[in-house]
């Protein structure tokens, strides 16, 4: 009869020991299953149609959380979120660049070069390049020109070198036919005494890109395809 017990003592601590094992070894070594909300969420598409990003909001850490505005943005739409407040009285980049000129009355225009193009007495269309630069820290205009040939590739006119550097307006007027010309580009920079600097380009006196530096906003327009950067 104790032997009976003793056996059925042994097979139920038997049993006991599986079961504490089996437990202990799903609690330690099985791994868990991932939430559904995990497995059943779609892959998200990235927009790969996205122009560069607008930046006003900051993130951790002090990231700067980039925003973006649809490719092909208008003016207005852009100088909204980069100034709000002159989006009701500001419709042109022309006006958005006289308005900073009116603002900063004090900056001088920097130019950097002016193009114009005409036609000479056959009617050839000709360039004419005046660039500013500097040599040995002094100011240095030097006068470029260009026949255009037929297949649209600019021929350069060897100019004598009284000529092309610093000419005065009687020597640009006997290279230049200015009743024929028909377009004139110009590109120049100037900076106000605060943070705020500003570059532009014009045709026909026509705003046609610029570029705003003040402070930490960045505000650009290339003929009308614009974009803002702004960080806190």
């Amino acid at each position: 009869m104790s032997n009976k017990k003793t056996i059925i003592r042994f097979v139920v601590l038997v049993v006991l020991l599986v079961i504490a094992a089996a437990i202990v070894f799903r609690f330690f070594f099985a791994e868990p299953s991932p939430p559904t909300s995990k497995l059943d969420a779609p892959p998200q598409e990235l927009d790969h149609e996205a122009s560069a990003a607008i930046t006003d909001e900051t993130g951790e850490n002090g990231v700067v959380v980039e925003k973006t505005i649809p490719k092909g943005s208008t003016f207005k739409d852009t100088l909204a979120k980069c100034f709000p407040h002159l989006s009701e009285a500001i419709n042109t980049p022309k006006e958005f660049v006289d308005n900073w000129k009116s603002l900063n009355s004090t900056a001088e225009e920097e130019p950097d070069f002016i193009h114009y193009f005409f036609k000479d007495k056959n009617g050839q269309e000709v360039r004419a390049q005046i660039v500013y630069t500097t040599a040995e820290g002094r100011p240095i205009r030097e006068l470029k020109i260009f026949r255009v040939l037929e297949d649209g590739l600019p021929d350069p006119v060897e100019l004598p070198a009284p000529d092309r550097y610093n000419p005065n307006n009687t020597t640009l007027s006997k290279y230049i036919d200015f009743s024929t010309v028909f377009e004139t580009q110009k590109k120049w920079s100037a900076k106000s005494p605060g943070s705020s600097s500003i570059e532009v380009e014009e045709s026909n006196s026509d705003v046609t890109e610029f570029q705003l530096f003040q402070k930490n906003t960045i505000f650009r327009c290339h003929e009308g395809d614009c974009e803002c950067k702004a960080g806190n």
